[in-house]
């Protein structure tokens, strides 16, 4: 999952990635990203899943955002562009967590902190 991630985010300029996020739906998924990204170059996830919610990236405007988890609806209603990139599979994973889409999403509509508050999950 990792991996395919880090696919998408280097679909992003060089120029951008300083100044993009990576927004997952779950701390499993955040953590995952956090300590195995480190590798492979990825900035720290951001998340609205429990105490995620509170160590939010402070990039008001992000750039670019690669979002995983989070309905394409959702995604539409908060920027201008959405474009799906890739689908998450690892054979050994769990199959709830196979086939879900990694957008690629830019044109944020208005800071960050003003439609945070969409993406809290405290479940």
């Amino acid at each position: 999952m990792v991996a395919q991630v880090a696919q998408v985010f280097e679909l992003i300029p060089s120029e951008q990635r300083a100044s993009s996020i990576i927004l997952v739906n779950n701390y499993g998924k955040a953590g995952a990203i956090d300590y195995f990204g480190r590798r492979l170059g990825l900035p720290l996830s951001t998340s609205g899943h429990l105490s995620y919610f509170f160590w939010r990236q402070k990039i008001e405007r992000p750039t670019s955002v690669v979002a995983l988890g989070y309905s394409e609806e959702l995604l539409k209603s908060v920027f201008s562009v959405v474009e799906e990139k890739a689908k998450t599979f690892h054979p050994y994973a769990m199959p709830y967590e196979n086939h879900l889409p990694i957008f690629l999403c830019s044109g944020l509509k208005s800071d960050l902190s003003l439609v945070w508050e969409q993406f809290k999950r405290m479940d």
